[in-house]
């Protein structure tokens, strides 16, 4: 997937993918009336100053550089490297006084979400009954920008709704609005005491295929009689000082500075201006493959329910949000006058409720090494991911649901990572509601779990599934 669009290798700071996705027919008898939604913010400017310390590291092999004349280094910056330095130099004061806030960029993702939305479900926002949208954000500038720009498109569609938003310290307005947004808060204690399984050596065997010679020869330049590009073996850990001739020890570049101007110049693509540099005519397509290994591994080592971990933010973050989305399900089913639960939050919180709902891409439960291409961490949390979860009710002269139907507690369960399409038997006993899960907008299943028919679930079953999941935790 790196291979065939570079530009995800960004990660968690890869932007929204709105793909034209074809949805499955709306079952028999059904009408969709309720939507739950937690969303990430959008594209936003680098989180601070720190985001390109490499530019500092960078400075030093500069002929820019005055403290030392350049011809004294032993390595100085090619013509391509002092280019490289230039754009992260632009790209950062494109971002002074910027930092962290939404971009422009990001405001359109989530008014194109808001947009597709109505478009996709208007039942939903038509019903005279049902006229209340509940939108909440944590306190933070993007999340809040993030919601509001949603907000401003839904008011366009639907001008008659009667929208309420809040952030997380309305918590008198709306208790739930920390919950919501944030799961349960995690104590100084608690985050010095999380436990994640060290990735070290899994990070170390992918690395072993990043050759990192290409990128040395391009950027540095050596001024020693032995050429600091050539290597006397091949690197066998990220961050580990690659073996080159003594003469040459004093300046040597180690793997892991590429790493970081990977990391600092991917912001460019959360901008999205013309007068912002593409970093990635730096590097090649498996050059971005191996460095983006090393982010997904840790994404999912620390969110995801990977083996040796204590599991801390899945319990924390992901119950309580989880949690409140059952609750707030159940009172909209239960006759409510909300239409929409709109939840605007951040990654950290996003990938764990996903791994907790165990929704396919996020579900995978083994080792860290295991995880490479099973749990991607720009299918999960680009910017502006979400997940949607759109109620149908079923209406009183709606027929029979086909013979797809699953009213068994004892459906033969998948192979791990498969969906499940099998085990249904037929139930005259049509259930009231049934659920469809987006992920980014994309339907998407739950591998442990039979859907009722298709991908859509009975939510009586769905529930009792995130309540074990819950319990897990």
């Amino acid at each position: 997937m790196i291979l065939e669009k570079p530009s995800r290798s960004g990660g968690c700071l890869h932007a929204y993918e709105p793909l034209d996705t074809l949805f499955s027919s709306t079952p028999d008898g059904y009408e969709p009336f309720y939507i739950s939604h937690f969303g990430r913010h959008g594209s936003r400017y680098a989180g601070s100053k720190e985001d390109f310390s490499v530019i500092d590291e960078l400075m030093k092999y500069s002929a820019s550089n005055s403290i030392s004349a350049a011809e004294s280094r032993k390595v100085t910056l090619s013509e391509t490297g002092e280019q490289l330095l230039s754009d992260l130099i632009a790209l950062k004061e494109y971002s002074e006084g910027k930092y962290g806030q939404l971009t422009e960029k990001g405001a359109r993702e989530h008014r194109n979400i808001s947009r597709r939305m109505y478009s996709h479900y208007p039942q939903v926002f038509s019903n005279p009954e049902r006229k209340r949208v509940i939108a909440v954000s944590t306190t933070s500038g993007r999340t809040i920008a993030s919601k509001e720009n949603f907000l401003s498109q839904l008011a366009l569609n639907a001008p008659d709704l009667e929208v309420s938003s809040y952030t997380a310290r309305d918590t008198l307005e709306y208790p739930a609005a920390v919950l919501a947004t944030s799961g349960y808060p995690m104590s100084k204690e608690v985050r010095r005491n999380e436990r994640f399984p060290d990735t070290s050596e899994s990070t170390a065997r992918l690395m072993k295929g990043f050759d990192s010679r290409r990128l040395r020869s391009l950027l540095f330049v050596s001024n020693c009689n032995d050429s600091i590009l050539a290597t006397n073996g091949r690197d066998t850990a990220l961050g580990h000082v690659t073996s080159l001739s003594k003469a040459s020890l004093a300046d040597t570049i180690d793997d892991s500075i590429f790493i970081r101007i990977q990391f600092s110049g991917r912001h460019y693509e959360c901008i999205g201006d013309t007068l912002v540099p593409n970093f990635e005519k730096y590097f090649t397509a498996e050059e971005l493959y191996y460095l983006w290994t090393v982010e997904t591994l840790i994404w999912y080592a620390h969110s995801c329910a990977c083996e040796g971990a204590d599991h801390t933010r899945m319990h924390y973050y992901g119950t309580g949000i989880l949690k409140t989305i059952i609750d707030e399900a159940d009172s909209a089913i239960a006759g409510s006058s909300v239409a929409a639960n709109l939840r605007f939050s951040h990654d950290t919180y996003l990938y764990p409720l996903l791994a907790l709902m165990g929704v396919e891409g996020a579900d995978y439960q083994g080792p860290a090494i295991g995880a490479l291409d099973r749990v991607i961490d720009f299918t999960n949390v680009c910017t502006a991911g979400n997940v949607q979860l759109i109620f149908y009710i079923r209406q009183a002269s709606g027929t029979e649901l086909a013979s797809s139907v699953n009213c068994s507690d004892q459906a033969a369960s998948p192979a791990k990572g498969a969906r499940n399409t099998s085990g249904l038997r037929t139930c005259k006993n049509q259930p009231d509601v049934l659920v469809k899960i987006l992920k980014n907008e994309k339907e998407v299943l739950i591998p442990s779990l039979a859907p009722s028919t298709g991908c859509y679930y009975d939510w009586q079953r769905l529930k009792e599934y995130f309540i074990q999941r819950i319990a897990m935790f």
